[in-house]
């Protein structure tokens, strides 16, 4: 098990919103049941012993 996940702030209608960039952090999401994750979620990912990449658009091609 990796204990990193990625993530991707996107700006969407001005807001700014976290999507999961790896499969790991694609899973946590769905766990939620959400299609990005929030402030609380990653309080809890980070609990559970995960540390978080922040990578952009340019770095997931």
């Amino acid at each position: 098990m990796t204990t990193s996940i990625k993530l991707q702030i996107k700006s969407v209608y001005g807001n700014e919103m976290i999507y999961p960039a790896c499969e790991t952090s694609k899973t946590l999401a769905n766990l939620t049941r959400k299609k990005t994750l929030d402030g609380r979620d990653l309080e809890m990912i980070k609990s559970l012993g995960y540390t978080i990449e922040w990578v952009n658009a340019y770095q997931m091609a």
